[in-house]
């Protein structure tokens, strides 16, 4: 009897009887366990997207530089190929302008062609305004300082007036392309030698060939 009266007393107290209080009270607890795991998992199905979307992104981006390099590549490549192609259209029509002036040259050694130079220098000057609007630029050679970056030398010649090397004569003009050396110029140089003791000077000429010769000025 005392233990059905603590029983009595107890379910008085809580206001349930006492059967259901047993079985309510771990199936509540069984609830709340289940809503923390659930909670549980959706932040660790949150954060796996985010991490998702966040490789996405950056994959995203890398792919985008990628293809901007490929991009600027192309385009480069695409604006090296024309100038390219615009270099040897400007070579072969130098070629042209070379046979103009040898004409020109030999038109005014002639009294009977030299009514007509003009005309062919008026159409030289033409064809290498055309060009010069593309950027082409003849180079300044004559009585320069000698620059390999500018000119082949073909010939020297050794004196003792001149203080370094220097241009004497051209004998193939050079050209630039907006800044670019397409063609050198074929120069012969003039080199200082130190004065020898005695009158007079002396000069040495190296020809193209190879050949040296030595001339005494008195």
């Amino acid at each position: 009897m005392g233990d059905a009266d603590d029983e009595d007393n107890m379910a008085c107290e809580t206001g349930m009887e006492p059967d259901t209080q047993e079985k309510v009270g771990p199936k509540m607890v069984t609830q709340d366990g289940k809503a923390d795991t659930r909670i549980e998992d959706l932040r660790n199905t949150l954060d796996e997207h985010e991490r998702e979307s966040k490789e996405q992104l950056d994959r995203l981006v890398r792919v985008q530089a990628d293809f901007d390099n490929f991009r600027k590549r192309v385009e480069r490549d695409r604006d090296d190929l024309a100038k390219t192609a615009a270099e040897g259209l400007i070579l072969r029509v130098l070629e042209v302008v070379d046979n103009l002036d040898r004409a020109i040259e030999h038109m005014r050694t002639d009294e009977r062609t030299q009514e007509h130079t003009r005309g062919v220098e008026m159409i030289k000057d033409q064809l290498l305004g055309v060009l010069a609007v593309e950027g082409l630029q003849e180079m300044e050679c004559l009585d320069k300082p000698f620059d390999p970056l500018y000119h082949e030398a073909i010939a020297r010649e050794t004196m003792d007036d001149v203080d370094a090397e220097t241009v004497s004569e051209v004998f193939q003009k050079g050209y630039t392309l907006k800044g670019k050396v397409i063609r050198h110029a074929r120069v012969k140089v003039t080199v200082p030698v130190a004065k020898k003791e005695g009158s007079g000077k002396e000069r040495s000429t190296t020809n193209a060939n190879g050949s040296q010769e030595n001339d005494k000025e008195e």
